[in-house]
C-alpha cells in the first residue's frame, strides 16, 4: 500500500494540468473577473490533441472582446505548423484576401514556438481589437489587427467552426465528455 507522501504526489500529479489549464492569470492582465465559460479535448481520429480553454469577464462570453482562449498541448507541434493550420482554418471559414492571408500566416510563424506536451499558447481578444499571444505565461507579442482576431478566433467560436462540438464546450452549451 502507498505511503500518504506517494498519494499526495500522486495527487498532485493528477492536478497539475487542470490547474494550468484553467489559470486565469494572463486573462486577469487583460480583462476584470476572468472566468472560465467551457472547456473541451480537441481529438483527431483517436489522439488528443489540446485541451481548449474559454475565458471571459463573469465566465459569460460575447461576441465583443476581451476574451481569452488557452490551449493546452497533449503533443508536440512545429510552430511554423500551427500558423499554418490557423491560416488554413482561417480560409476555410471564408476569409478570401489572400495576400492578406499569406501576410497573417507569416507573422504567427514569427510569433508562434515549437510546442511539447503540457506546453500552453494563450491568445487574447483584448478590448482593443489586437491578439496577445503568450507561450507558457510568456509574452510572445501580437498582431495589432482587429480583423485578424475577429478570424483567429472564429476558429473555435464562429458557428461555421470545423469542431462545432468543441465551440460548443468552450461556450459552456455542452457537457465535456473528458
Amino acid at each position: 500500500m502507498p505511503d500518504r507522501h506517494s498519494l499526495l504526489i500522486l495527487l498532485f500529479s493528477l492536478l497539475l494540468p487542470l490547474t494550468v489549464a484553467a489559470n486565469p492569470g494572463i486573462a486577469a492582465r487583460h480583462m476584470t473577473q476572468p472566468t472560465v465559460v467551457g472547456s473541451g479535448q480537441m481529438q483527431f481520429l483517436l489522439w488528443d490533441i489540446y485541451r481548449a480553454t474559454l475565458y471571459a469577464p463573469q465566465g459569460r462570453w460575447q461576441e465583443q472582446p476581451p476574451y481569452a482562449l488557452t490551449l493546452r498541448y497533449h503533443r508536440e507541434f512545429q510552430g511554423a505548423d500551427i500558423a499554418t493550420r490557423s491560416a488554413q482554418e482561417i480560409e476555410q471559414l471564408g476569409f478570401k484576401n489572400k495576400k492578406k492571408l499569406i501576410r497573417w500566416q507569416q507573422q504567427m510563424q514569427a510569433l508562434f514556438p515549437d510546442v511539447q506536451p503540457a506546453d500552453t499558447l494563450t491568445g487574447v481578444h483584448t478590448a482593443t481589437g489586437e491578439t496577445i499571444f503568450y507561450h507558457n505565461g510568456q509574452s510572445l507579442g501580437q498582431i495589432d489587427d482587429p480583423e485578424f482576431s475577429r478570424w483567429f478566433f472564429s476558429i473555435w467560436l464562429n458557428p461555421a467552426t470545423r469542431e462545432p462540438n468543441l465551440r460548443q464546450q468552450l461556450l459552456g452549451r455542452a457537457d465535456d465528455p473528458a
